[in-house]
């Protein structure tokens, strides 16, 4: 069982880091394989994710993430005492929810997860309304219920989270998460509930009103980090660089273009998502900056050709991120055998975030990355990796 690390920087506090182990365990062959097969196809699992059917109604109604290939977990506590789930720290949505002692036994998926049980907690305050979320590959049912939040030491008070009573589809299955708690704005939160970190800065639990992400550079490596109340130094390679956010929703800032070898395409906006590994773009621009590819634009790369790819650069605030093909190109081993696939998808969203860029888990392991939700804008440096 492999370890990542959650990182709490507690400012009101302390100036140390409180630290708490979160596991990536290893996939079997069958994940791998599902993992590879959803990107190379899954598109409608991303486009289900950013805007749920029953969202805030001012919201267009599509969604983004493909959770099946989210790579990175860590630990919540709901209840008192205690009860953990391993989870997915989701800067595209702004929920919490977990399975629930209330499954029924013929929700497969649910009986493979933990589950919270409301009956063993001191804390808990019945609500009891009902909520639904659609994915591309399945979706989760339940109600909503008011519990204790702890998220490395940090406690929230009466914080609504979903109680999961269905979950449906193949995803949930093959997956090693339990639920996902969700840290975008509360625009885009379900039924106008307050996302656990706001519920912390609302209570003075972190000082400053942001967090940071950290993301090893390959699969299976320790040292992955969610830092709470800041930036940790040892993580940045370079100063940070700072840019406004443009839609208090999800974190979208303005972006204005992208080059891929030669070629290069005017954007508008783009979405910072931990919750999608992958980059994702308009239909149209995908497909033209693919076809120069020495794939000839398949999803499907010959690992042997990687070098021959050109770097792909997102121009920022005037500032060039500059990602190179071994950071845009997925490689997952299975059975002994390494297959690579292209991380680029193409998918169209609706106005006011049309012409934009997903900036997935491939852009965060270049670029350590700080979402300061107090002061409304999200930073970049480049990730220090050993």
């Amino acid at each position: 069982m492999k370890y990542l690390v959650v990182l709490a920087l507690v400012l009101a506090l302390s100036s140390a880091l409180i630290t708490v182990p979160i596991r990536k365990p290893q996939e079997n062959t069958l994940q791998k394989l599902l993992r590879v097969n959803s990107l190379k196809g899954n598109i409608q699992a991303l486009l289900n994710k950013l805007f749920p059917s029953n969202m805030v109604s001012s919201w267009p109604e599509v969604k983004i993430n493909n959770y099946m290939d989210a790579q990175y977990f860590g630990e919540v506590s709901i209840g008192t005492p205690a009860q953990t789930f391993t989870v997915i720290f989701d800067t595209g949505s702004s929920n919490l929810w977990v399975p629930s002692s209330e499954c029924g036994l013929l929700s497969v998926a649910c009986q493979l997860h933990k589950k919270y049980n409301a009956k063993k907690s001191k804390t808990y305050q019945k609500n009891g309304t009902e909520f639904s979320i659609k994915y591309g590959s399945g979706s989760v049912a339940g109600h909503w219920s008011e519990d204790t939040v702890s998220l490395a030491g940090l406690e929230a008070t009466g914080v609504l989270f979903g109680e999961a009573t269905t979950l449906n589809g193949v995803s949930f299955l093959a997956s090693k998460f339990d639920g996902i708690l969700g840290m975008a704005f509360s625009a885009i939160s379900i039924d106008h509930i307050p996302p656990v970190f706001q519920v912390l800065m609302t209570e003075g639990k972190v000082s400053d009103g942001s967090f940071s992400f950290f993301l090893t550079d390959k699969a299976g490596e320790e040292g992955s980090a969610l830092v709470l109340g800041g930036v940790d130094p040892q993580f940045a390679a370079s100063d940070f660089k700072y840019y406004p956010v443009t839609l208090e929703a999800w974190w979208v800032i303005a972006v204005s273009k992208v080059t891929l070898g030669n070629k290069t395409y005017q954007l508008t906006n783009s979405i910072v998502d931990t919750g999608t590994s992958v980059l994702v773009g308009p239909k149209a621009i995908v497909s033209d900056m693919v076809k120069s590819l020495p794939n000839k634009g398949a999803q499907a790369v010959d690992c042997s050709t990687i070098s021959k790819f050109p770097n792909l650069t997102f121009t920022i605030g005037g500032d060039d991120y500059v990602l190179a093909p071994t950071d845009y190109i997925l490689q997952v081993t299975a059975q002994g055998q390494t297959e690579c696939v292209l991380g680029i998808q193409g998918m169209d969203l609706p106005s006011p975030i049309d012409n934009a860029f997903i900036l997935g888990d491939s852009f965060i392991h270049k670029f350590y990355t700080h979402f300061d939700m107090a002061n409304k804008r999200v930073g970049f440096a480049l990730a220090k990796h050993d």
